[in-house]
């Protein structure tokens, strides 16, 4: 299946400017969003209001959202890959990972019991494309 995706970095752009490219792009059919949280400079506590406000926003404009994480973006956000709740709380749709956390690790995050896919960077070393998650 295939699916029509913007790419939006809210640190970049006001909240009205994301609402009317989301807006504008869901009309035409768009209905993923890649975003980034590894270029974030905020506090942990800035990141979470302001990046929860985003996805709920997304979501009213039917948008799937995948965000770009790696190992230092789960410390900053006090998750593992054994426990990923901040980004269940967050209300992520896709995890996608641009880092090796190791074999055990990278197979225990996509049996994650929020049922959040993972999605491990292609160009990696580790791997190629999608690796699973409970899957939606």
């Amino acid at each position: 299946m295939h699916k029509l995706g913007i790419s939006i970095y809210p640190e970049h752009s006001t909240k009205s400017e994301i609402e009317s490219y989301m807006k504008l792009a869901s009309g035409y059919g768009f209905n993923r969003i890649f975003t980034c949280l590894l270029s974030v400079k905020k506090s942990k506590e800035e990141i979470i209001n302001e990046f929860t406000e985003f996805m709920e926003l997304a979501h009213q404009y039917g948008f799937e959202v995948a965000v770009d994480t790696n190992p230092a973006v789960f410390e900053y956000l006090e998750a593992t890959p054994f426990e990923i709740k901040p980004f269940a709380d967050l209300g992520v749709d896709i995890i996608r990972l641009d880092g090796h956390f190791g074999d055990l690790e990278d197979i225990a995050i996509t049996r994650n019991p929020y049922m959040i896919p993972i999605e491990f960077n292609g160009s990696s070393q580790y791997g190629s494309g999608f690796i699973g998650g409970a899957g939606r």
